[in-house]
């Protein structure tokens, strides 16, 4: 792209037909070599949680002395929109806490992690909430996640909540509601059956071998329980799937930009280029307070 000019989403914004795989790209931002290390800011300031601790920890970006608090909370889904959330913070005077972890949404039932209960997630779900729902919490909740199992009752604790994993999702943006708090989720991106940097590295020639049926890509994802948990609990919900894929197929090159550093993750690149996009279904589907 023409420096200066817009790139990613931005150009699907100008021109639709644009989400549509391409075969060859004059250039790729960023570089497949670089692709894992293009994470949103949150992971370089300490602020996203691993897989083993429960401690809950939290950044704060666009304007800390903001009286207007917003929250983005979940797992590293939730933690890909926040370099677009950051900007949109910026511009509009919000104060925007992070609490992410990995692999741990926003949640009030126990979940499977690599074949057993995650009992670090139940853990800091329940803090979280305390949180998020105390004299201090946020005035507005932005929530997204990826695909999880619901844990086997029998390595569940006994005391520990169970359920689906819609049920469970649609019961913790409940609470929030019932609190006081206004809840927006951001229906899960796309899952690919690939490495997307590897794929584009083995096939510069023809990046349409990237791409993957938009079904399979939504079927792997979190949407259709992120979508259903809206529906049962009427909560606020956005779904920029078009940005990422047409009617057939979802892209790896769009706009000149690597969509995804690996299988399902955007590149923050990507993501930030998303930010006019966001801003708008944000303004339109949800509640949160913007600028004139």
């Amino acid at each position: 792209t023409a420096e200066g000019g817009p790139q990613g989403a931005e150009v699907v914004e100008e021109e639709p037909g644009a989400v549509e795989p391409v075969k060859e790209a004059e250039s790729i931002n960023p570089d497949v070599t670089e692709a894992q290390e293009d994470l949103a800011v949150a992971y370089e300031d300490g602020c996203h949680g691993d897989q083993v601790a429960s401690t809950v920890k939290s950044c704060v970006y666009g304007n800390a002395d903001s009286d207007y608090v917003v929250a983005v909370v979940g797992d590293s889904h939730a933690t890909h929109w926040v370099p677009a959330l950051e900007k949109i913070a910026e511009e509009n005077d919000w104060r925007l806490e992070t609490y992410t972890k990995s692999a741990c949404a926003l949640n009030s039932v126990a979940v499977d992690y690599q074949g057993s209960f995650y009992d670090s997630c139940y853990d800091w779900n329940q803090k979280v909430m305390d949180e998020l729902t105390g004299s201090d919490g946020p005035d507005h909740v932005i929530v997204s996640a990826a695909s999880y199992p619901a844990a086997e009752s029998s390595d569940v604790p006994e005391g520990v909540n169970t359920g689906g994993i819609a049920e469970g999702l649609g019961d913790a943006w409940t609470q929030l509601q019932d609190s006081g708090v206004g809840v927006t989720a951001i229906l899960d991106t796309p899952r690919l059956d690939l490495d997307v940097p590897e794929c584009v590295a083995e096939h510069p020639d023809d990046l349409t071998e990237c791409s993957e049926k938009r079904t399979d890509a939504i079927e792997a994802s979190a949407y259709n329980d992120m979508q259903q948990a809206a529906e049962d609990t009427e909560t606020e919900a956005v779904d920029l799937t078009d940005m990422f894929c047409s009617a057939e197929s979802c892209s790896a090159v769009i706009g000149d930009v690597l969509v995804w550093r690996d299988q399902h993750h955007m590149t923050a690149t990507y993501a930030e280029s998303l930010t006019s996009s966001l801003q708008l279904e944000l303004r339109e589907e949800s509640s949160l307070e913007f600028s004139n």
